[in-house]
């Protein structure tokens, strides 16, 4: 494993190279479209459930990308919205973005190392949000502790990452390994309950779990002729389960695991 700074450079690299790609997927027309992307429109609602009663001050999105998730978040009524990200090409797509959406005034976007937020001062956050951020880390604590260190007493953070308890994706996952096609970029997923445990270490008390992205009927939609039969029946199982979680099994079956936690004093 590469030092952390020369990992981070990597992860920069990959999504500078893969910038318009990801510019697309976030595109608001591209997510209701698309069903392969469509969890990722509910990943943006989950979070703006969880944010419901989180102080509408200055927020942060660490791992902005083209700030289209920013975006909504400054039209939500924070009264300050700032996007970072390690990707310069994700930056500037992110600075046109803005001001196409007429908020160039009320966002603010940093080119950097989201591990590295000493630029911020202590307690100067009322929330603080990361999508499909730290599962490119190396690590969960040095991020924690820097989020612990911006927020105001009582302010939040939410979370996403890749959920390792999700039966499916392990599956998928060890089958391609057998196969030796690598995965595009280096990450890690997440088990919930010891990531849980991390958090609370950090300083913080965990308010609310969920899971996002359901594989209904696996493995039968594994099946080429099953898949193609169930084709439009997969996409609105996986829309009931993100509105009526599949009880205790959720964990097995979902691949996105989302937390909300609390700066306590």
């Amino acid at each position: 494993m590469p030092d952390r700074i020369e990992h981070n450079r990597g992860i920069a690299r990959h999504f500078d190279e893969h910038s318009e790609f990801w510019d697309i997927v976030y595109s608001r027309d591209y997510l209701a479209l698309n069903p392969q992307f469509r969890s990722l429109f509910h990943r943006e609602q989950h979070f703006f459930e969880l944010l419901a009663d989180a102080k509408r001050g200055k927020v942060l999105d660490l791992g902005c990308g083209g700030a289209h998730f920013l975006i909504r978040l400054a039209q939500s009524g924070f009264e300050e919205a700032v996007g970072m990200d390690i990707s310069s090409e994700l930056i500037d797509r992110a600075r046109s973005a803005v001001e196409s959406a007429g908020l160039k005034g009320k966002i603010e976007l940093v080119l950097g190392d989201v591990e590295e937020l000493s630029r911020f001062q202590e307690g100067s956050f009322d929330a603080v949000v990361a999508l499909g951020l730290i599962e490119y880390l190396q690590t969960d604590e040095l991020l924690l502790k820097q989020i612990h260190r911006i927020l105001r007493p009582g302010g939040v953070c939410v979370i996403q990452t890749r959920n390792a308890k999700c039966l499916p994706v392990t599956i998928k996952s060890a089958i391609k390994r057998l196969v030796s096609k690598p995965e595009a970029v280096w990450f890690r997923r997440h088990d919930p309950t010891r990531f849980r445990r991390i958090i609370e270490a950090c300083g913080f008390e965990v308010v609310e779990e969920r899971f996002s992205h359901y594989y209904p009927l696996f493995p039968l939609t594994e099946l080429p002729i099953l898949k193609r039969l169930l084709a439009d029946r997969i996409p609105l199982l996986a829309e009931k389960a993100e509105r009526r979680p599949i009880g205790g099994t959720s964990k097995f079956r979902a691949s996105m695991f989302i937390v909300k936690f609390r700066k306590t004093g």
